[in-house]
């Protein structure tokens, strides 16, 4: 489902230039998702949001399996990347921005996140079950 997302180009990664953006282009620039490693992810934990909706989707796996992963662990990833598919409310401005990232991932690569949420849920009930019944309950 993930696997033949192609590479979004070194010219676009991040969205809009910045200080973090630089360093994010600098690290990112030229990998292919699978060859994140833990370390890497942990550190740009919370580039998710800042990273292009291309970029979003071909990097979003490394993020789910590192999650997955490290599930128990006190990393600021998993927080980050669970948070980062959990919208904000539909009055709220920034849930167009959220829907548009979303939009740019494939029916089975959103039902991969419905599922992933799904599983999660427990340890973020508050968060995962707002998200799943704004945004992800029509993902069939």
């Amino acid at each position: 489902m993930f696997s033949d997302t192609s590479y979004p180009g070194d010219k676009n990664i991040v969205e809009h230039e910045s200080l973090e953006g630089d360093e994010v282009l600098n690290v990112f620039s030229g990998k292919h998702w699978k060859q994140l490693t833990a370390d890497t992810i942990d550190y740009h934990h919370d580039i998710l949001p800042i990273i292009s909706p291309e970029a979003f989707r071909f990097y979003l796996p490394a993020y789910l399996i590192f999650t997955l992963d490290n599930f128990s662990s006190d990393s600021n990833a998993v927080d980050h990347t669970v948070f980062g598919l959990c919208p904000p409310r539909p009055q709220n401005p920034l849930f167009e921005h959220f829907v548009s990232r979303m939009n740019v991932l494939t029916l089975e690569q959103k039902r991969a996140v419905k599922s992933f949420l799904e599983l999660v849920k427990p340890e973020y009930k508050k968060e995962v079950s707002h998200a799943l019944k704004v945004y992800w309950i029509k993902v069939q």
